[in-house]
């Protein structure tokens, strides 16, 4: 392994243990455990929409792995992530596990600018990760595990979510 292999490495691991932390203090310690479907957390999003939302995090927690997985054995030598000696690749990592971690506290203490930025944050991030991929040319199945990463941070987080709960944040300081 390269130390910049080392690197992601390291940033990967600590950051996907924060994000595990985070979710789990935020869900579990700090608010009433619910049915995963039918938390809080959702935000007024219509069950069905829940339903398909977890299929595709499933989805993107593999995808995810499969990404990081290729990225620890494979430096891309073209596009993006093999700017920088190779460390723009932990350096989008880190911004998007850190959002990650931010993002549960920020909903619990309805901190609505920090919610909204860090899910823009982690959005911004897997686009970058897939358009690495792209220019790198990365086997098939690992520019799919960041395209269906992409759906759910994307569409799903920073669009869909976010406006969920700016709706639901508006019509609540309108009353």
């Amino acid at each position: 392994m390269t130390p910049a292999q080392h690197l992601l490495l390291i940033v990967t691991s600590l950051g996907g243990l924060g994000v595990l932390t985070s979710y789990y203090i935020c869900f579990i310690k700090l608010l009433t455990p619910q049915n995963y479907i039918h938390h809080d957390f959702w935000v007024d999003m219509p069950i069905s929409y829940r339903y398909t939302a977890v299929i595709f995090q499933i989805l993107a927690i593999f995808g995810f792995l499969r990404l990081f997985v290729y990225l620890l054995s494979h430096t891309p030598s073209s596009g993006i992530l093999s700017y920088i000696n190779s460390h723009t690749i932990w350096i989008i990592l880190l911004l998007f596990l850190v959002s990650s971690i931010i993002w549960p506290f920020a909903v619990y203490t309805k901190n609505t600018s920090l919610v909204v930025i860090s899910l823009i944050t982690a959005a911004i991030s897997c686009i970058l990760l897939l358009a690495g991929c792209v220019e790198a040319k990365v086997p098939l199945d690992v520019m799919l595990s960041a395209f269906v990463l992409c759906i759910v941070c994307v569409l799903q987080d920073a669009i869909m979510w976010n406006a969920s709960y700016i709706m639901q944040h508006k019509n609540n300081h309108s009353k």
